[in-house]
């Protein structure tokens, strides 16, 4: 039941939410410079923007506006590479 009200809800959230505009760009994080989208998002009356990273095959989503929130997901993802032996 729980995960049928999630679902409901994504699903909701995905039919009234829209990129309005889409840049692509890059993130240098340590050297290493990575391809980028930013979006943004409008969902109702409220927009905001998320940040795509492309790190090799994973894909990073953080904020556009917040270069600490993308550090991380881009060490976990390099992190977790490793630890793959890629």
């Amino acid at each position: 039941m729980k995960h049928a009200l999630l679902a409901t809800c994504a699903v909701t959230l995905a039919a009234c939410s829209h990129a309005t505009v889409v840049q692509e760009g890059t993130f240098t994080f340590r050297g290493e410079t990575y391809r980028s989208i930013t979006q943004d998002i409008t969902t109702g009356d409220r927009t905001f923007q998320r940040r795509t990273i492309f790190v090799g095959a994973r894909r990073v989503s953080c904020s556009a506006t917040d270069d600490a929130d993308c550090t991380l997901g881009v060490i976990e993802a390099t992190k977790s590479a490793g630890d793959r032996g890629a």
